[in-house]
């Protein structure tokens, strides 16, 4: 995205004020709001989200986790003798499936058995090593948003795979505590705060193991709180949506129904995605309160060419 050579001439937010049909009065509040942090945050973030290409780069990332981790959870529902011999059963259980679609998905999966002879040694390990196209394309948005190096493919293998481990653990430990806490008082609240701390761990860890550290974990840490409370929402959300949607697609479509929901709702994940690092690049970039706290305003600097 060029950058306009004006800019540098302007102040800040004077793109959204300078409207000869705004009233002076509205100009001058809307101009105050522009030069103070929240208002250079929500203009340069706007910018910014508008020049990744926030849907296109999100569709491709739910397709690349689509076809990427659900194999993976397949793989390791295989590996989790304490669900008896039904992968649909443990895989339903990661997804936390209503009952209808429940059913659906175990009719459609094969045995423990026989899923684990599928798979073999060898399946396994195709199947990780394909899985890491997510994660590819997780440094493709990194490196973009950062503007940083992008590391070796084969010398950065093991990050790839480290980081699809990462979440498909982050699943893991969401459904041991949804399960552990089931019909505890304020297990809502408690589950919430459990997801809230894992996520912002998560997803400041990622991006800082996937760019290979050239991003300081500092920087990284407001969009890994903002992704966090992404996903505290999008979990609220889901309990609501998920289930309906889930109903209707698995009595239409059977399991193909299930899949069509899930890649839907994957896509809504990914657009938290994007645009939480997006947001908290910039945050991590002003010379704003973050800034002064953590003392690393203007390091890994957007290219004013892109």
């Amino acid at each position: 995205m060029p950058a306009d050579p004006g800019d540098a001439r302007r102040p800040a937010g004077a793109g959204i004020v300078t409207g000869r049909r705004v009233p002076a009065p509205a100009r001058s509040l809307l101009g105050r709001f522009a030069d103070s942090w929240p208002g250079r945050i929500a203009e340069r973030s706007l910018r910014e989200v508008v020049g990744i290409e926030l849907f296109d780069r999100s569709m491709t990332l739910a397709a690349q986790a689509f076809t990427s981790l659900f194999p993976l959870l397949i793989l390791v529902a295989t590996l989790r003798p304490r669900q008896g011999d039904q992968v649909g059963t443990a895989l339903a259980d990661s997804l936390g499936l209503n009952a209808q679609a429940r059913q659906a998905l175990e009719a459609a999966l094969p045995s423990a058995s026989s899923a684990a002879n599928a798979f073999g040694v060898v399946g396994g390990l195709v199947v990780l090593l394909s899985a890491t196209s997510f994660s590819r394309a997780l440094v493709r948005m990194y490196v973009r948003i950062w503007n940083a190096p992008r590391p070796p493919t084969l010398r950065s293998l093991w990050r790839l795979i480290a980081a699809l481990l990462g979440l498909v653990l982050l699943i893991l430990l969401l459904t041991l505590v949804r399960r552990t806490l089931a019909g505890v008082p304020l297990s809502g609240l408690a589950e919430g705060l459990v997801a809230f701390l894992l996520g912002g761990l998560l997803w400041t860890w990622v991006p800082w193991l996937l760019l290979a550290r050239r991003v300081p974990v500092r920087m990284l840490v407001p969009g890994g709180v903002l992704m966090a409370l992404a996903m505290v929402v999008l979990s609220l959300a889901g309990q609501v949506y998920l289930p309906r949607a889930l109903s209707s697609a698995t009595r239409q479509f059977g399991a193909l129904g299930v899949s069509f929901t899930y890649l839907t709702w994957l896509f809504v994940i990914m657009i938290a995605l994007v645009a939480t690092t997006t947001v908290g690049a910039v945050v991590a970039r002003d010379p704003g309160p973050f800034a002064r706290v953590v003392g690393g305003a203007g390091e890994a600097a957007p290219d004013p060419r892109r």
